[in-house]
């Protein structure tokens, strides 16, 4: 398995300017703790309203933004998160794009990717099943593969969302993320950085 790609600041705020007049600046809104019963006030950065529904809207579109695109599109597999923002990316930049996903994909996550004009493709009954189907198509077809986390571009895309939140968020505790790839979670690490001081 190859190493995580190492992504800096530095690269996270270029990817920002890239981004900025394709992607939303998502809000923040605070929580008082009294209304959730902590001592603390909790601050909820609302990534659910970027394009395509979640943060992988900003790794997508820095890719496609700044990266050769083949003529024969854009290739991903995915559950859901990542083939949508492939794909809204796509159609923003005038890009076909193949989305793979397994048969037990979320129909509206489905239904989401073809509204973005995907070429929508269920294959198998799991990821990897797709997964699969996707590296084949993209052999046979010399497509671009965008993959969720695994590869500096989209991870300095990620990274925006960190980056705002530290913006907007000055005076923060800590930071809580939901992990599953880790694109979140490893390009909120490479802002964030260590700031044990």
């Amino acid at each position: 398995m190859s190493a995580a790609p190492s992504v800096s600041p530095e690269q996270i705020t270029a990817a920002a300017d890239v981004i900025a007049p394709f992607v939303r600046r998502t809000p923040i809104v605070e929580v008082p703790g009294s209304e959730i019963g902590i001592d603390a006030t909790v601050v909820l950065k609302l990534e659910y309203l970027q394009h395509s529904g979640s943060f992988k809207g900003r790794g997508a579109t820095h890719f496609v933004a700044t990266q050769p695109i083949a003529d024969t599109g854009i290739v991903a597999a995915s559950g859901g998160n990542h083939g949508a923002a492939v794909a809204w990316a796509a159609h923003r930049f005038g890009h076909a794009a193949h989305i793979f996903v397994p048969t037990t994909a979320n129909p509206a996550k489905v239904a989401r990717l073809r509204e973005y004009g995907a070429d929508v493709r269920q294959v198998g009954d799991v990821y990897n099943d797709a997964l699969a189907a996707s590296r084949e198509y993209l052999e046979a077809n010399h497509a671009t593969s965008i993959h969720a986390y695994n590869d500096p571009v989209v991870m300095a895309g990620a990274g925006t969302c960190a980056r705002e939140l530290d913006l907007e968020a000055t005076d923060l505790d800590a930071v809580l993320l939901a992990c599953g790839g880790g694109g979140l979670s490893g390009s909120s690490a490479a802002w964030y950085g260590d700031r044990s001081d």
